[in-house]
């Protein structure tokens, strides 16, 4: 009798070899792509490198120096130059929302920002946009506490404000809305008497009666469109609704979580409140340009 031996069977995972660290490049164990020290450095560098950004600004380090600095902490933990441009756009969003905490910034922290987004190749563009309008607004806020009010904005769209000789848009709300109070008259009838009955469902009162009026007031919604704020005035203007507040006539600026209210000068002026999408900013906006 003969036997004939048969081949054995190929394992399914036979293919498979020891491959290549995505990282370091280096030959790893069976089944694996990294190596744990390599990754942990990875993940660290991505975490570590955009603090390293918002620290920067106020560190005294030159900019040269700390870019050099960065670029060797990004290639020491395997960090790709793609890779290392969106941890620098990260950490310069950091760095300017840390300089904006008070809301303005100075003008130290306006050069240092500029100077670090221009050793690595970083423009306004590459930043948030929400990010790039609070850039933007505390320059402003920091031109006009220096005595000064720069046209930073340009108005595109419908928006066709009739301005006065020398006045200047500072900035404007899209997508506001206008409201004001409005009073709403009520009668209530007080009277004292004996009720006949006539018929079914029918009664007459005799006696004194005197009727007596109740004012009541409501918020009432004038209407949407841009609010604009100029080096002199506050102007609202809406499809068949415009509304213009001198600074002079302004006493004052209540602030709520998504609007302001200004109260006005004058016998039996009503306040008037705008919803927008940054109170506090046009507070300080009315504020600081109605001492200039």
């Amino acid at each position: 009798m003969t036997v004939q031996a048969r081949g054995c069977k190929k394992s399914p995972l036979g293919h498979l070899r020891t491959g290549n660290c995505i990282y370091c490049g280096e030959r790893v164990g069976f089944l694996r792509r990294s190596h744990k020290e390599c990754r942990q450095r990875h993940k660290a560098a991505i975490a570590n490198i955009p603090e390293y950004f918002a620290q920067a600004i106020e560190a005294p380090i030159d900019v040269s120096r700390f870019k050099q600095l960065a670029q060797n902490m990004a290639l020491a933990s395997f960090i790709q130059d793609r890779e290392f441009r969106l941890l620098a756009v990260r950490g310069m969003t950091k760095a300017i929302v840390k300089a904006l905490d008070d809301h303005v910034i100075t003008t130290a922290e306006s050069e240092r920002i500029d100077a670090v987004c221009g050793a690595f190749g970083l423009t306004a563009n590459d930043l948030p946009q929400n990010i790039q309008h609070r850039f933007v607004k505390a320059h402003i806020l920091r031109d006009i506490e220096d005595g000064r009010v720069r046209n930073r904005i340009t108005i595109e769209g419908g928006v066709t404000p009739n301005l006065e000789r020398g006045e200047s848009v500072v900035w404007a709300f899209n997508n506001s809305k206008y409201f004001t109070t409005r009073g709403r008259a009520r009668y209530e009838s007080v009277s004292h008497g004996v009720s006949v009955r006539l018929m079914k469902g029918v009664y007459y009162r005799t006696g004194a009666s005197k009727g007596q009026s109740f004012r009541t007031e409501y918020v009432s919604e004038e209407g949407s469109g841009c609010l604009l704020i100029t080096n002199r005035n506050v102007l609202f203007v809406g499809r068949g609704k415009g509304v213009k507040l001198p600074f002079r006539k302004i006493l004052s600026v209540q602030l709520y979580s998504d609007a302001i209210e200004l109260h006005r000068d004058g016998t039996n002026v009503k306040p008037v409140v705008f919803k927008i999408d940054d109170p506090p900013f046009a507070a300080n906006l009315i504020a600081r340009l109605s001492q200039i």
